[in-house]
């Protein structure tokens, strides 16, 4: 188990500097490269607050190295949680904090909305939709979008969507950086 070569992998795929990591958790960029390239084991109290001052929990290291590079997540074994409306939404990957991306399957029964306010990410966020029919609104254009739609929009772009079918609408979003 490589720690140090992980730790690493993730502060540069979220583009962050060894300067930047070392003013968030205080240690000095020299102590963080060895312990990147391996050659100082770091306390775990050390190890913990790097970690920490990358956005993850000591949990998410481990399990990201004991994963490799490869996130399946079978049929049914999504982590779901519901919200208003009984609005399912699936996240299709696992160890999202170490990921670039953050995809997910929304099931939305007819009528459902994302709510009265815009929502506003800042990232990027593509949508697939996979059936049913649903309407996005970003400032005062409507984009209907049926299944094989696709849509893209832009970082800090406001936006709001509802399913206007009699159906339930199925649709894949991807969104990055992850917002969870």
């Amino acid at each position: 188990m490589d720690i140090g070569k992980e730790l690493k992998r993730i502060r540069v795929s979220q583009g962050m500097t060894l300067e930047e990591l070392s003013n968030k958790c205080g240690y000095s960029k020299a102590l963080i490269s060895r312990v990147e390239t391996g050659s100082v084991s770091p306390s775990l109290t050390s190890l913990m607050k790097m970690v920490s001052s990358l956005g993850l929990k000591l949990h998410d290291l481990f399990t990201s190295i004991e994963r490799g590079q490869a996130s399946v997540v079978r049929k049914g074994e999504a982590r779901r949680f519901f919200t208003d409306g009984d609005s399912t939404t699936e996240f299709l990957a696992m160890n999202i904090a170490t990921k670039k991306m953050e995809p997910i399957k929304i099931t939305a029964p007819s009528g459902y909305s994302s709510g009265k306010e815009p929502i506003v990410n800042y990232s990027e966020e593509f949508f697939f939709v996979l059936s049913g029919k649903i309407e996005v609104t970003s400032g005062d254009q409507t984009y209907k979008l049926g299944s094989g739609d696709s849509m893209y929009l832009a970082a800090g772009t406001p936006y709001q969507w509802q399913n206007t079918s009699k159906e339930s609408a199925e649709v894949i979003t991807v969104v990055t950086p992850p917002q969870i």
